[in-house]
């Protein structure tokens, strides 16, 4: 009596696909093939999970802030710990202009500082903000042609360092 259990069922069919009989080449390829595809799904896995920790350590950036902007000097992404410390929610920078987020710091030290990343030219400054004294550091983003396409700030709070704290 043939072993049913481990025989295997084609559906609606009176033979096997005709697939089932590859040599032993084109199964090697087709192996070759999902391990390839396979291999491929793994980098873009581990590149997705890199980028949500890079997302994950600029939400934790400590005592700062980190921003970046476009040639209109437009929030394109706000990120760290230093939003809540001045009281800013994201989404009320992003998408926002540097005068509509910091109209206070816009015309005096902010907006030279942001033009000058954009031509390629980066900054340091210590930047007072209420009774806050912030580190700030402009500086252009570039492409892989070393164009600059975007400007980024990074700001720390120096308070406490200044204070003698």
């Amino acid at each position: 009596m043939p072993d049913l259990q481990h025989r295997q069922h084609y559906p609606a069919r009176t033979s096997p696909p005709d697939d089932a009989y590859r040599t032993w080449d084109e199964l090697h390829e087709e192996v070759q093939r999902l391990r390839s595809r396979l291999s491929a799904l793994e980098r873009l896995q581990v590149v997705g999970e890199g980028t949500n920790l890079y997302r994950l350590l600029m939400e934790h950036f400590p005592g700062g802030l980190i921003l970046l902007f476009d040639p209109h000097l437009r929030f394109l992404v706000a990120e760290g710990e230093g939003l809540n410390a001045l009281g800013l929610l994201k989404h009320a920078v992003v998408g926002h202009t540097l005068e509509e987020v910091f109209p206070d710091l816009t015309h005096d030290l902010m907006a030279p500082a942001f033009h000058a990343a954009l031509q390629g030219t980066p900054s340091t400054e210590t930047v007072q903000h209420g009774d806050r004294r912030f580190l700030t550091r402009v500086a252009p983003i570039r492409n892989k042609h070393g164009d600059v396409v975007a400007g980024m700030m990074v700001t720390q709070d120096v308070t406490h360092l200044e204070s003698g704290e």
